[in-house]
């Protein structure tokens, strides 16, 4: 249910009548100002006294939750990367809700969701004995890539230290970049390294999307030696990086909608330029700007990808989440 004034009572979306069923499994709110309600019955076929509803959608700025049962109205919590971690009802970097429906009972869930960034809205229910399980499954696959992102800018940093190639430390920067910034998009930033730093864990997924793009161009510059291979495509980089200044600077400080919306197809039109840059090199010749190629195609794909669900032309699954 949308609220374009985003000033809805609970008392007013309990007794709406304009709730629309999504077509897609996981909705897609778009980019909006307006303040949506999410409603669903939730029956707990389980034989535990309880589910743990799984809102695994860290970007979200606001949510409040609400289980209506027997008649009653049991706040879940107010939560969102506007708050501290803290707040949240339980200690995770997605938002976790217990919802204290017994086996065998029904009732509906209300949530009211706001937010300057692409609104999605993955839901998924546990029995709480699945969920430790799920969550292992999880932080092990990220424990994994942060640590190979690791290993990959300690071994950089050694390279560099012993044959002062500046490119070697370009790409430490770079390798640490792509790491904040998956670990922003996950929750796992706020979680662990900002829990109280509100202001910037709702910005910190395009500062450092833009600083990754930087560091990856100041590398892919000096790595295939872009300045004698293609002179023109050398300089156009710099355009960007003014194209990047006015956008932060429009998402931070004056309109945060429309920045974040031009921050989404700048991102995508830069991968397109950088892929268009190397290509080029290539095909001039170069063994260097080929290993390149290959090596960076999947994850401007996965750019590609990740874009391309948060504007709804491909489905929210694990495939558009992880390729990047």
């Amino acid at each position: 249910l949308e609220d374009p004034t985003a000033k809805l009572t609970l008392q007013e979306a309990v007794s709406a009548n304009g709730y629309a069923t999504p077509e897609q499994s996981v909705p897609n709110l778009q980019i909006s100002p307006s303040a949506f309600w999410v409603r669903l019955r939730l029956f707990n076929d389980t034989d535990e006294n309880s589910v743990f509803l799984d809102l695994a959608h860290p970007e979200i700025e606001d949510i409040d939750a609400y289980l209506l049962v027997s008649g009653k109205v049991i706040p879940l919590g107010r939560t969102g990367q506007k708050w501290s971690v803290g707040s949240r009802p339980m200690p995770q970097p997605d938002y976790v809700y217990p919802v204290p429906l017994k086996s065998g009972q029904q009732g509906t869930l209300l949530f009211r969701l706001k937010s300057d960034k692409q609104l999605q809205v993955p839901i998924k229910v546990h029995a709480p004995s699945k969920f430790s399980e799920t969550r292992s499954s999880k932080n092990l696959i990220m424990g994994c890539y942060v640590g190979v992102l690791l290993v990959m800018a300690l071994y950089n940093l050694f390279v560099f230290f012993s044959i002062r190639d500046r490119s070697y430390l370009i790409y430490v920067f770079y390798i640490l970049a792509v790491c904040l910034t998956q670990l922003t998009f996950f929750g796992i930033g706020q979680y662990y390294l900002w829990p109280e730093a509100t202001w910037f864990a709702i910005k910190a997924s395009i500062i450092f999307t833009f600083i990754t793009a930087v560091t990856a161009a100041e590398f892919m510059k000096t790595f295939i030696d872009t300045r004698t291979h293609v002179p023109k495509l050398h300089k156009g980089v710099r355009y960007f990086y003014m194209l990047f200044a006015v956008v932060v600077g429009l998402y931070l400080f004056v309109q945060p909608l429309l920045g974040y919306a031009l921050a989404q197809l700048s991102a995508g039109l830069f991968a397109t330029y950088m892929f268009i840059t190397i290509l080029k090199v290539w095909r001039k010749g170069s063994r260097q700007a080929g290993y390149f190629l290959a090596a960076w195609s999947l994850f401007l794909v996965g750019t590609f990808v990740f874009v391309l669900k948060d504007m709804c032309f491909l489905p929210y699954n694990d495939i558009a989440i992880y390729t990047m």
